[in-house]
This record gives structure tokens, sequence and C-alpha cells, in this order.
């Protein structure tokens, strides 16, 4: 079962939860017991693209919040 490649910068749908909902997913597969290894390296990229991408809009909000002295 693969997952959409596109970098989560490139995809102006994605939320937030959204990558975090996918990650979850992700999260799941790798924890089975016998994962699929044919597509465990496209998991593996694409949760390192979905974590960058969650960070990235956690370090925004956080100087978002600063600026607002919050």
């Amino acid at each position: 079962m693969k997952k959409k490649s596109a970098a989560p910068e490139n995809d102006s749908n994605l939320s937030y939860q959204t990558a975090w909902d996918e990650l979850q997913v992700i999260l799941q597969r790798l924890q089975q017991d016998n994962p699929d290894l044919d597509s465990l390296e496209t998991d593996v990229a694409r949760a390192h693209e979905l974590v960058t991408f969650c960070r990235e809009r956690l370090r925004k909000t956080e100087e978002k919040l600063g600026t607002l002295g919050m």
C-alpha cells in the first residue's frame, strides 16, 4: 500500500492535522509484525517529509505567537 510521494510543501491542501493523521497510518504499518518491505523505504521517506512539514508549521506558529507576545 503506497501513499502519495509528493513533498508536503508542494501540497497546498495539506494541513497539520492531515499530515499528523498520515503519520499515524504510516506508524501503524511500520509497527505491524511483518511490515511490507517493498513499501518500507517509501513509508520512511514520506514520514520524514511529513515530520519536516509538521516541525516547520509548529516553528512558524511559535514565531507568530512570539510576535503577538504570547
